[in-house]
C-alpha cells in the first residue's frame, strides 16, 4: 500500500474511532496520518487532518486544543486561497469558541460571520444547473 492511500486510511480509522468516541486511538491515528502526509509535501493533507484532529479534541471538550488544530486548517486554507476549507475551518473554529466554558461568544460570531459570508461566495461559484425537464427547446 502506498504511504498516501495508507494516510487516508489512517484518517478514515481516525475518523471512525472519534464517531465511535474512542478517542485516543482516534488521535493516535490521525497523528499517524499528519506524520505521513508531511515527508509527501501533501500540504492539503495535513491541513484536513489537522482540522480532523482539532475536531477530535473538540469532542473531548479540549477546547484549546482543539483551536490548535483548528487554526492550522484555517492558516493552509487561507494561504491557498481555498474557500470551501475556510467555510469549514471557519464553522469549526466559531463552533469551539461557542463551546468554551465560559463560552467566547465574540469569537464565535466574528468566525460564524466569516463562514456565513464565505459560504454564500462558495454557493455563487457553483454553475448553475440544467433542468432536463425545461420547457426550452420544445
Amino acid at each position: 500500500m502506498s504511504d498516501k492511500n495508507r494516510g487516508l486510511m489512517l484518517q478514515s480509522f481516525g475518523n471512525a474511532c472519534r464517531a465511535s468516541a474512542d478517542f485516543g486511538t482516534a488521535k493516535e491515528y490521525l497523528r499517524e496520518a499528519i506524520d505521513i502526509a508531511e515527508p509527501l509535501e501533501d500540504p492539503v493533507a495535513v491541513a484536513d487532518r489537522h482540522g480532523d484532529l482539532g475536531t477530535t479534541f473538540w469532542s473531548e471538550g479540549r477546547f484549546t486544543d482543539a483551536l490548535t488544530h483548528q487554526k492550522k486548517q484555517f492558516v493552509f486554507a487561507k494561504q491557498r486561497g481555498d474557500q470551501a476549507a475556510l467555510v469549514v475551518s471557519c464553522f469549526n473554529i466559531g463552533f469551539t469558541h461557542y463551546s468554551m466554558s465560559p463560552p467566547d461568544y465574540d469569537m464565535a460570531l466574528v468566525y460564524h460571520a466569516i463562514h456565513l459570508e464565505l459560504s454564500d461566495e462558495v454557493a455563487c461559484l457553483k454553475l448553475p444547473r440544467q433542468d432536463i425537464h425545461s420547457s426550452e427547446g420544445q
